[in-house]
């Protein structure tokens, strides 16, 4: 039975240790200032970079939490891809066993209070003195580093008056070895910290108050535990910082189920490593080694699993924003068959053609609107076909192919044109009345054939000579005085852009009517047929 005075001590204890860490990580991190970000920016380029750089800051900083809330902010602000980011939890998890190894090799070897009290009067003597410097923020890391060790101290004098703890003594060694797992879980939720609950945990098997096996489980579930730090921090955040975390989970369930199910297998090689490095005896020196290679384990087996949990993570949380970008034919398992890769190419420019008509129309009726996101989508999924048209040309086309594929650059450059004088149609200062009968007629016109069904060709002539009778009646403002020199500049920038904007779509949906017209009639030539109002100077805005 615990007595109330190493109970007591035992609080104390903890409250020193998670009172130092949280002085060492807050100091640490204002003293790196925007170094953190430069470093996350610039040091993980490639996979192996992202988990070495996530391992130093997190052994730097003395909190993979802290490490992790930070990787998503940068995810949420877009500095960081998502690739990255997933490489930097994996390091994040390497760099968190430094704890284990701090407590481990020094928590018993010297006077702790010999170093720990003047750490921490010259700690507090930089902090007072360079409140708003970086001295100062250092200063207070230097001091957290002294009560953290202070706190060791106090852990070993508490654990000291502690009996073996034999939770679960009488169940089934798996029920048992579970039971220790969340004891290991339930230390870190609530100190929010898994360098702070390995840290009680080494101290309590150094002490023989917790047996190597128990212990060893306990520390596979406070690694665990630390993924509900990322958790909540993605209350509110962005679709690929709530990705990062739930890879963050994934890496580190993955990782526990391996490390308990090779249990007994790590514990031997760890005595074996012990011997072979030669690092003293001590249960402490075994279950510092023992969380080091399991992480390291989890980076090795998750790190060519990378590019798969990555695609998977791509489906989760899907923004609309991402939905509108996604092509919704394109599947490059279909260009061994030509005739079905050309199929899926028409196909996903009809459903581009769809879009760009929605987007146009709402350009037309509601000029200042934001149509940032559908613009983004219809030059990202041009993109994206015009890719796949190379793609298949070099796999080989047949010859009955060649005249639709012909057509999907002249598509491709219509519906580009579309989302280019989208973007720039604006109504600026009209003046504020109605507007004269022929441009409101016109407009009318051009949203009927932007948004009604697709037109023959003798639109284009029809809607060229309605954009005609509205330039004059913009014109003729200027005759009444019914409107400023600016104001008619204005007119006429709009319906022009309006004019143009109607015609690229009117173009766009013939020559995808012709290219699937030659799809089903290979005979047809492989040319681009002239349309009758099509502009040799090619002027889209």
């Amino acid at each position: 039975m615990i007595s109330l005075h190493a109970a007591l001590v035992l609080i104390g204890g903890i409250g020193l240790l998670l009172l130092g860490m949280r002085l060492m990580t807050d100091g640490l991190r204002l003293a790196a200032g925007r170094a953190l970000e430069g470093i996350l920016a610039n040091w993980t380029r490639t996979p192996l970079r992202g988990i070495g750089t996530g391992a130093l800051i997190t052994a730097v900083v003395q909190s993979s939490s802290a490490v992790t809330v930070a990787t998503l902010g940068f995810v949420n602000a877009r500095m960081l891809s998502l690739e990255r980011a997933i490489t930097v939890t994996y390091g994040s998890n390497l760099g968190t066993t430094m704890t284990g190894w701090l407590v481990a090799l020094t928590g018993f070897k010297f006077d702790i209070q010999a170093v720990a009290l003047p750490l921490i009067g010259v700690g507090m003597a930089l902090q007072l003195t360079g409140v708003a410097r970086r001295r100062g923020q250092f200063g207070l890391a230097l001091a957290g580093f002294g009560l953290f060790f202070l706190g060791i101290d106090a852990l070993q004098a508490g654990f000291a008056g502690v009996p073996e703890i034999r939770l679960g003594e009488h169940g089934l060694p798996l029920v048992r070895t579970l039971a220790y797992v969340g004891v290991g879980v339930l230390l870190t939720l609530i100190s929010q910290s898994s360098s702070a609950a390995i840290a009680i945990l080494i101290s309590a098997a150094m002490t023989e108050s917790l047996a190597l096996e128990l212990a060893a489980a306990a520390v596979i579930g406070a690694n665990l535990g630390t993924t509900s730090t990322a958790l909540l921090g993605t209350i509110g955040a962005t679709a690929n910082a709530r990705r990062v975390a739930l890879g963050h989970v994934a890496f580190n369930a993955v990782t526990a189920v391996v490390a308990l199910m090779l249990l007994p297998a790590l514990l031997a090689v760890i005595q074996w490593l012990r011997s072979w490095l030669e690092l003293g005896e001590g249960a402490g020196t075994l279950l510092a080694l023992f969380h080091t290679l399991f992480n390291l384990l989890g980076v090795l087996l998750m790190l060519p699993l990378t590019p798969r949990l990555v695609r998977l993570l791509r489906r989760c949380y899907q923004t609309r924003e991402e939905a509108l970008q996604a092509p919704r034919y394109l599947d490059h398992t279909v260009l061994a068959t030509p005739s079905l890769a050309a199929d899926a190419l028409l196909s996903e420019l009809e459903d581009i053609e769809c879009l760009a008509r929605q987007v146009a129309g709402a350009a037309l009726s509601q000029p200042s609107a934001d149509r940032g996101p559908e613009l983004q989508a219809l030059r990202l999924r041009l993109d994206a076909v015009l890719d796949f048209t190379d793609q298949l040309a070099r796999g080989g086309v047949p010859d009955s192919l060649q005249p639709a594929l012909a057509l999907v650059p002249w598509v491709t450059r219509s519906l580009r044109d579309a989302a280019q004088l989208a973007e720039a149609l604006a109504a600026p200062d009209l003046g504020g009345g109605a507007a004269p009968t022929a441009i409101a007629a016109f407009l009318a016109e051009a949203q009927t054939v932007v948004t009604g069904p697709k037109p023959r060709e003798a639109a284009l002539t029809q809607l060229r000579q309605s954009y005609q009778q509205a330039r004059l009646a913009a014109l003729r403002l200027q005759e009444t005085g019914a409107s400023s020199a600016r104001q008619i500049l204005a007119w006429l920038d709009h319906i022009h852009g309006a004019h143009h904007l109607a015609r690229a779509l009117v173009k766009a949906g013939l020559r995808l009517a012709q290219a699937r017209q030659a799809q089903t009639e290979p005979q047809a030539p492989a040319q681009a047929p002239a349309l009758a109002d099509d502009d040799p100077t090619h002027q889209p805005s």
